[in-house]
């Protein structure tokens, strides 16, 4: 199932999250980007010292960051 920007971003928990989640949407924040048949994955560029890591099960979704948020998706 391919999946447009707007499908991603009605799952955001709230609209503040889908607008922090569109300013990350820029390949020069991302960095050992990776995709397979079901799943993407990268490292997200933040202020800290280590990247944030993040995946994605495409035929979920079902997806899990390293970042401290603490809001959760529920469908």
């Amino acid at each position: 199932m391919t999946r447009s920007a707007a499908d991603w971003l009605a799952l955001a928990p709230a609209p503040a999250s889908a607008k922090a989640g569109e300013s990350l949407a820029r390949p020069s924040k991302w960095v050992d980007l990776g995709r397979s048949e079901c799943a993407a994955w990268g490292e997200c560029a933040n202020s800290g010292a280590q990247p944030y890591r993040a995946r994605v099960d495409l035929a979920g979704p079902a997806f899990k960051c390293s970042c401290p948020s603490r809001k959760f998706f529920s469908p």
